[in-house]
């Protein structure tokens, strides 16, 4: 965005196979808005893609081994102008070299848009706004697959909603793998599948880097605050299947505590009762 325009890039992110030795070439798409009020400077770049923690925080400026690529990519053509509603074709070329190391390489190519900077008094304001398409990359060779599920989490109890699930996934390999997480959500009494809503699939795809861990969460908006599911959530990865089956109760704390005050009020009428129908015979008895 800039000026309160819109811009887009396509794909976002995109997978391709590199050898030693040979030359790649690709493109991404840069799409000014239909709606945009000014013709659209921009620049293009590229930059190191990794990740930092479990919930894979993007790091687009360390460079380490599997950053190479970084300097593999040439751009032709760095600068543009784009008219309101008008596109264009970017190209990359990627040249590998002999001594290029099998597995993943991962970069991303940086589409900016730099307006003339203003200034005020002492200080200068530039606006850049900046999206990028990943290029997750795999120089063939000697390739290691090797991934795990170390968690899959469902909670047992909620009190509130979102019911949040998760997934934490190791890769050991030497590339980056694609894991699908799969959830399914069914009432306990009717059977009736709550979630996915009818025409969704359900799924979700994430991508684990190489050497890393992933830490994988999902919200759960979309059923009835007070209820009893059953929930399956099953993770597909390198034709292999994890799933793990839990029963959620989900339910508000001010109905819970209602709900104890209510059973403690009828456990302590009946108690009274009892002893009230024992004093009874007891006085029958004397009589």
């Amino acid at each position: 965005m800039y000026n309160g325009d819109m811009f887009t890039i396509t794909p976002m992110n995109q997978q391709i196979v590199l050898e030693a030795g040979k030359i790649y070439e690709g493109s991404i798409t840069i799409i000014n808005s239909t709606d945009a009020t000014k013709d659209f400077n921009y620049r293009v770049s590229v930059a190191p893609y990794n990740v930092t923690d479990e919930d894979y925080t993007a790091d687009l400026e360390t460079m380490y081994g599997r950053s190479d690529i970084v300097n593999w990519i040439k751009i032709p053509k760095k600068t543009g102008t784009l008219e309101p509603g008008e596109s264009t074709e970017v190209d990359f070329v990627v040249n590998v070299p002999e001594s290029a190391s099998s597995g993943g390489q991962y970069a991303v190519i940086l589409v900016s848009s730099d307006e003339e900077a203003t200034s005020n008094n002492s200080f200068a304001v530039s606006n850049i706004y900046e999206m990028g398409s990943i290029i997750y990359a795999n120089v063939a060779g000697d390739i290691i697959h090797d991934v795990e599920v170390v968690e899959n989490y469902i909670p047992g109890f909620s009190f509130v909603l979102p019911v949040t699930v998760s997934a934490t996934l190791k890769n050991n390999g030497n590339t980056h793998e694609t894991a699908k997480i799969a959830l399914k959500i069914s009432d306990v009494f009717s059977g009736q599948v709550v979630y996915p809503e009818t025409g969704e699939s359900g799924s979700l795809e994430e991508v684990i880097m190489p050497e890393s861990m992933r830490y994988a969460t999902r919200d759960i908006n979309n059923i009835s605050p007070i209820g009893i599911y059953n929930v399956e959530q099953s993770i597909s990865y390198l034709g292999e299947v994890s799933t793990f089956r839990q029963t959620l109760i989900v339910c508000p704390a001010w109905f819970l505590i209602l709900s104890i005050l209510t059973i403690s009020t009828l456990v302590t009428v009946i108690i009274r009762l009892i002893f009230k129908h024992k004093s009874k015979k007891r006085a029958v008895k004397a009589i």
